[in-house]
């Protein structure tokens, strides 16, 4: 798990620098991760080698509002409807996920990103 745990730290500082890194839930075979963004706006990244499963959501306040994951073959839970599933075959990098990211919580992040770029 230490290989995934490094992936999403090094994804983490280059994407969502501000974000809290937390550590939910971890055994030998999975783990559960919060990127917390924002009071109310997290990112969860779930990831079990043992059945290979993998899947990344946008938590605000409480409820789904988009994500992906490979459960079925790899989908996406679209911002406009996070319930529905819309196939998504072509995985090409980790930082898709977080593009994907950045546009679902468009308000936050953009503002936020703004702000950062003002003052480098």
């Amino acid at each position: 798990m230490d290989e995934h745990i490094g992936e999403i730290k090094r994804y983490k500082e280059r994407f969502f620098e501000k974000a809290h890194f937390v550590i939910i839930d971890e055994s030998s075979f999975s783990i559960k991760i919060r990127l917390i963004i924002a009071k109310d706006i997290f990112v969860e990244i779930r990831i079990n080698i043992r059945n290979n499963r993998k899947s990344y959501v946008v938590i605000k306040e409480g409820k789904r509002i988009a994500g992906f994951d490979n459960f079925g073959g790899w989908h996406i839970h679209p911002f406009e409807n996070p319930e529905a599933h819309r196939s998504y075959t072509v995985i090409d990098s980790f930082a898709t996920s977080w593009h994907l990211m950045l546009k679902v919580t468009t308000p936050f992040i953009l503002k936020y990103s703004m702000k950062r770029r003002m003052y480098e």
